[in-house]
């Protein structure tokens, strides 16, 4: 993928005048493929801008008619991307007059649907094509994987179901119906299917693509064996590995030994009489007793032998072996590991630096204004150097004496009984 990447980007760098020019339907077929490389939502902009160079009116007679509906479709998921969705409808009402009953322009059109979270009306865009054109296998995948996402098993497995035997016995599409089949708990018609497939790869003429599929096929069978505990199966398998793909394989071998250990032990026998133990013949027994004794790895000495001076100078030089081993440890390099920074961050453009007072309270905080409490308001109403109008706002508080009876004084008369009414003259 990134070789291609790099052809492609080395015909469009190429500049006008130089040796050897590029057609200009090169350019278009080059544009189209490198937005086809880049990830969804990546270089928006940039892939837009490729797009339009390669679906100028001046190509459209020069462009077979598969390179032309590739790179409208391409053109009309771009600007689905960029929610750009009349100019998307515009480009695909164009293919449709251009090309009317294309299944790449009925998916497109389920696409759009299921962008704008209209389930229902891709489903019946899907399903209104397959009544036209019951055999379109891309339409039967697309709806098959509609079926997926909405969770709904049993009709992905019935869309599957109506391809063709040779697609439906391809390597991802029969991985896929063997998952479904096991998350409806149904592991008996997932072995049905990997057996079917199994016998129509079986019986086909040899060739090179379809020994390496065949090879693909077993090994996704062998899994699922494994996952049931199906011995007989996995037998089956792993000698069908061995008689028709490749002999030589040991990991096969020794899974048909397994596999026949608990069912038949004498074939077991004969099969692993064929498994042949590594020659060390090359090893000369003399310079291995020569040969030092290989240190133990730092990390199985942690446990040392307790015992002191009894143990004398071998004690000494094995502590000695374990300083300098711990020594070589330490001056190991460590892995430099990259920093792991928060999603959205970008460490080019940091931005300003975070608040340090973020870990304190909000009250103490530079930046806190603090609230007046209810018996403070009244001194800040009012004018500028207005006062307070309670009458106890400058009064010292003291403890209350209002349940404080006075003391009396007897020798003072009370107020009234020492004067004397005063007549007229």
């Amino acid at each position: 993928m990134e070789e291609a990447h790099e052809l492609y980007n080395k015909v469009l760098k190429r500049k006008t005048g130089q040796s050897q020019e590029v057609d200009i339907t090169v350019l278009a077929v080059a544009c189209n493929n490198v937005v086809a490389l880049r990830s969804e939502g990546r270089s928006l902009f940039d892939s837009l801008k490729r797009i339009n160079v390669a679906t100028k009116e001046s190509l459209e007679h020069k462009l077979t008619r598969k390179q032309t509906i590739e790179i409208t479709i391409n053109k009309c998921l771009l600007l689905l991307q960029a929610h750009k969705m009349e100019e998307a409808r515009r480009e695909l009402q164009r293919l449709r007059d251009a090309f009317p009953g294309h299944p790449r322009v009925a998916i497109t059109q389920a696409a759009m649907a299921y962008s704008e979270k209209n389930q229902k009306k891709c489903e019946e865009v899907l399903s209104s094509y397959l009544e036209e054109h019951p055999d379109s296998e891309e339409v039967l995948l697309a709806l098959a994987q509609l079926h997926a996402r909405q969770g709904r098993l049993e009709q992905a497995v019935k869309a599957l179901e109506k391809l063709p035997v040779e697609s439906r016995a391809e390597p991802r599409t029969l991985a896929a119906v063997v998952a479904f089949h096991q998350r409806m708990k149904s592991p008996e018609k997932a072995v049905t299917c990997l057996k079917d497939a199994i016998s129509f790869w079986s019986g086909k003429e040899s060739s090179e693509a379809d020994e390496e599929t065949f090879a693909a096929v077993l090994k996704i069978a062998a899994q699922v064996a494994t996952q049931l505990k199906d011995q007989a199966f996995a037998a089956e398998i792993f000698q069908l590995h061995l008689e028709k793909v490749d002999g030589s394989d040991v990991s096969a071998l020794c899974g048909l030994v397994k596999a026949l250990a608990s069912t038949d032990v004498e074939r077991a026998e004969e099969y692993a009489h064929r498994l042949q133990v590594p020659s060390y013949a090359h090893l000369d027994p003399e310079e291995l007793e020569k040969a030092p004794i290989p240190k133990v790895r730092p990390s199985q000495n942690k446990k040392r032998p307790e015992g002191g001076a009894a143990e004398g100078g071998a004690a000494e030089g094995g502590a000695a072996e374990v300083t300098a081993t711990d020594e070589k440890v330490k001056t190991k390099k460590r892995r430099k590991r990259k920093p792991r920074y928060p999603k959205g961050f970008d460490p080019e453009n940091p931005g300003p630096p975070p608040d340090p007072e973020r870990w304190l309270p909000k009250r103490e905080r530079a930046e806190f204004k603090k609230k007046m409490s209810k018996r403070n308001k009244n001194l800040m109403r009012g004018p500028q150097g207005a006062i307070s109008t309670d009458e106890t706002a400058f009064r010292k508080q003291g403890p209350s004496t209002a349940q404080v009876e006075a003391a009396k004084d007897t020798t003072r008369p009370a107020r009234g009984q020492g004067r004397k009414t005063k007549g007229k003259k």
